[in-house]
């Protein structure tokens, strides 16, 4: 029997997701998305199939079928057609389908030559894939987008994207009723819609609802207004699906390992998504009624919180459910996407970096990891922005990761994160070159060094000579300063919690050199009789740190000066209820 591959591909999805500055268009774009690659390809061919059932479907070798779907999901969608008129309709279908319910979506596609679906031996489905996967390629390189026309002086503009205003958009929750183009109208109204299916993904208690607005994650009045977006990317992933079905004995047993991965990939993503939310609600406190996530130092003083916002109703009255400060924007696979307050964002990350290599292996069977990156900004900083930002970290991190798993064979995944708060625009690394690295002048013979030492490794760094570049020895760092009870021993009195005169002079000094280190440890850390005015230790056998501050071209101590009043951690025991 000849059949055809055909092969869906959904372009600049970062544009389309994260395009708008209002975060409710974002979570609806999102939305659309996953339909226009799952629902709405099986919606389109000719017989009625559950998406989620597509090991139910009739393989298309018996005859009963004239197509078939392999695989949906990232985006991309795998169709094989034995009626080459079948799969034109259904190409001509399914971008009217798109044209109408979701407008601007980028797809491109790419087909096979006619090859016998019964001959393994000279055509296996992975180098059919291969093959049209590179003239997908060259499809997206080369095809013309079409150039809407931008308005007349009669138009109005909609405010989301600038094109000519073609609806009213309905109301929301904060939002009144105004001129947006078909794009924005398309998303406004699929707002329940991208709810419903998030709470299908990951269900929350009656207590909690997800946020809709970047002003219900956890803002306090007259204190801290900062939001997290986070993006987090599989590592090695395209190697081991390449890698999928190559030593299967026929084409039916290859797209049975496929969908079986795919299957699983989603799995692992939703169930470590879980238990990073179970985590965080595990670490509620219920004080006069009201939740909150706190940090307290050794001596019961509170550091920081993060206040839940009650829900409001349509009335504007308090309802008796709270706002969760944390919502998934783009999630179910092995790249994930969302926001949070950003106190709580290196926790969540962290946290969700380490369930998702946990259940990769236990699941996929695969410990396959993930590396990050967190942009930390003002509640009100421009979205889409903010993201790029994000998704630039993540790349840092995994340019790290790449190079650590070629050299040291380093497996886990890499985290990276960036503070804009105030407004700093350009590149990450020319940022980081002129406002993150000093020049050190004497044994150094002036020398440009970096005052950051990320991005970072999740567990151990097996650099030689940069073992200190992990996250856990700036977290180590920061319970330090924090006066966490993990680290406090003999104190009597905080040391650094609520000296802030103390840890700002720390940073000031770090920034001027190790002559101001000397000053510093002489001004603020000598005490008689403890016989000591040493920094707090990085790691073993780094002594330049505790003297000087700098070890190397690295500054050891300002990563997690920075993370003082930004960093919530939260208790990893979960109850077993909460897992369920």
């Amino acid at each position: 029997m000849r059949v055809e591959l055909l092969i869906i591909d959904t372009t600049q999805i970062q544009s389309y997701v994260f395009g708008s500055n209002r975060l409710r268009e974002n979570l609806c774009a999102s939305y659309l998305v996953s339909k226009a690659t799952r629902d709405w390809v099986a919606d389109v061919l000719p017989y009625a199939i559950d998406v989620d059932k597509l090991k139910e479907q009739p393989p298309i070798e018996r005859g009963e079928r004239s197509a078939e779907i392999i695989y949906m999901g990232g985006g991309n969608a795998f169709i094989l057609f034995s009626n080459p008129q079948t799969r034109r309709d259904f190409i001509r279908n399914y971008s009217r389908k798109l044209l109408e319910y979701a407008p601007n979506l980028q797809v491109a596609f790419a087909c096979s030559a006619p090859f016998d679906w019964n001959d393994w031996t000279n055509h296996p489905l992975p180098d059919v894939i291969e093959t049209v996967s590179e003239q997908l390629k060259i499809e997206k390189r080369q095809r013309l987008r079409s150039q809407p026309l931008l308005g007349l002086g009669v138009t109005v503009a909609c405010q989301s994207t600038g094109l000519p205003a073609t609806h009213l958009a309905p109301p929301a929750p904060d939002l009144e009723p105004d001129s947006v183009s078909a794009e924005i109208y398309a998303k406004r109204k699929n707002g329940e819609n991208a709810t419903e299916r998030l709470e299908r993904f990951l269900p929350l208690s009656h207590e909690f609802r997800y946020p809709y607005d970047l002003d219900n994650l956890g803002r306090s009045r007259d204190e801290h207004s900062t939001i997290a977006v986070v993006h987090a990317d599989g590592d090695g992933f395209g190697d081991w699906l390449r890698g999928i079905g190559t030593t299967a004995k026929s084409n039916r047993e290859c797209v049975h390992e496929r969908r079986e991965v795919s299957r699983n990939i989603r799995l692992a993503a939703q169930m470590a998504m879980r238990i990073t939310l179970s985590i965080l609600l595990s670490n509620v406190e219920w004080i006069d009624g009201q939740p909150q996530i706190r940090q307290v130092n050794a001596f019961g003083e509170q550091l920081a919180s993060v206040i839940f916002q009650r829900g409001k109703d349509e009335d504007g009255e308090d309802t008796d459910w709270w706002f969760v400060p944390f919502r998934p924007i783009v999630f179910g696979g092995d790249d994930v996407t969302f926001i949070c307050d950003g106190r709580l964002a290196l926790s969540l990350t962290t946290l969700y970096q380490k369930q998702f290599k946990l259940q990769m292996a236990a699941i996929c069977g695969q410990p396959l990891s993930a590396s990050g990156g967190i942009a930390i900004v003002k509640s009100h900083y421009p979205f889409a922005r903010a993201y790029d930002l994000a998704e630039a970290l993540a790349g840092s991190a995994k340019k790290y990761r790449h190079f650590l798993h070629k050299t040291e064979n380093y497996t886990d995944g890499c985290i990276d994160w960036h503070f804009s708060l105030g407004g700093l625009l350009g590149d990450l690394d020319a940022i980081r070159q002129q406002h993150y690295c000093v020049t050190l002048t004497g044994e150094q013979k002036r020398q440009r060094s970096a005052l950051t030492m990320r991005p970072l490794t999740n567990i151990a760094n097996p650099q030689t000579g940069v073992p200190y570049r992990a996250w856990p020895v700036v977290q180590q760092l920061v319970n330090i300063f924090q006066d966490d009870e993990r680290v406090i021993t003999t104190h009597q009195e905080p040391q650094w919690s609520t000296r802030r005169n103390k840890v700002k002079a720390l940073r000031d000094a770090l920034r001027e050199g190790p002559d101001a280190v000397q000053r510093f440890r002489t001004a603020y850390l000598w005490q008689k009789g403890r016989g000591t005015d040493l920094l707090p230790m990085l790691i073993h056998g780094f002594n330049d740190f505790e003297t000087r501050g700098w070890q190397n071209d690295y500054c050891g101590y300002f990563d997690a000066l920075e993370l003082v009043d930004w960093y919530i951690p939260l208790d990893e025991e979960v109850n077993d209820d909460d897992n369920s």
